[in-house]
């Protein structure tokens, strides 16, 4: 009926429990107890935005040939309203049926069901999940990177709109945890450290030590000179990686000198 509540104790599902705690006190139509309430009406309204933007029905006619649905059969695919309703929002069938019933009655096409068309919330009808279509940000993203890489890395109006998209209206999110969707870090909060990383693969965590092999402390290039004058005409002892004063050679007597051949 229109007039029909649901509290906050029959609605499982998290978010929509925490809406409900925010109602009016009234008397459940459904376990009876007085409790923090919400109508049926509104809570049907939320159940269709979801079913509106995550799920489609499926088609109630097979899109194969005779012989193969002799040879195979065909199942319609997904799952009746009534269940995805009760799984989505973690309640009975009661309530479940009450909420599918408020849709069909305000959704309901008298002329399509005269052509024998099914009712988008039929008792019968059977939905789907149709995921996340993510490309319009990833769209966006790589604009974004292109961007900084060729345009203004500081002040660029087109990051200010993928970043305002992106995390716009975050600070009013209710996560389903106690603590806030944002936390601050730094001196004097409970996250005084941040460490920053990257993920690698195995061939470029190889290449990185290549690399930093090739970039650490250049090795030592020493020109060494015997001071016995009778060893002048023997030239230069070049020796890489020698430093610190350790020098290797025949004579006791080697000292550093300028790099160059005498």
């Amino acid at each position: 009926m229109d007039d029909d509540t649901v509290c906050h104790r029959c609605v499982g599902e998290p978010y929509l429990a925490k809406l409900i705690r925010e109602g009016e006190s009234e008397e459940c139509s459904f376990c009876g107890k007085t409790s923090n309430c919400r109508s049926l009406d509104w809570l049907a309204n939320r159940m269709h935005s979801v079913m509106e933007e995550h799920f489609v029905r499926t088609s109630t006619e097979p899109d194969m040939s005779w012989e193969a649905i002799k040879e195979f059969g065909w199942e319609r695919g997904g799952d009746e309203v009534g269940y995805v309703i009760a799984d989505l929002l973690c309640v009975d069938t009661e309530i479940a049926e009450a909420v599918r019933s408020n849709l069909d009655d305000r959704f309901y096409d008298h002329e399509e069901a005269q052509m024998g068309m099914e009712s988008c919330y039929d008792e019968f009808a059977q939905y789907e999940e149709t995921g996340v279509d993510d490309s319009e940000f990833w769209n966006d993203w790589h604009d974004l990177v292109e961007s900084l890489k060729t345009q203004s890395r500081y002040f660029n109006s087109k990051a200010e709109q993928v970043f305002a998209r992106i995390f716009d209206g975050l600070d009013e999110m209710s996560p389903k945890v106690s603590h806030s969707v944002i936390q601050y870090a730094g001196v004097g909060t409970e996250i005084p450290h941040l460490f920053r990383a990257r993920i690698l693969s195995r061939s470029e965590i190889d290449e990185a030590e290549v690399s930093r092999a090739e970039s650490g402390t250049p090795a030592i290039t020493v020109s060494l000179r015997r001071t016995n004058e009778s060893a002048r005409n023997s030239g230069v002892l070049r020796c890489n990686g020698l430093g610190n004063g350790h020098y290797r050679g025949a004579s006791t007597s080697w000292k550093r000198c300028p790099d160059r051949t005498l």
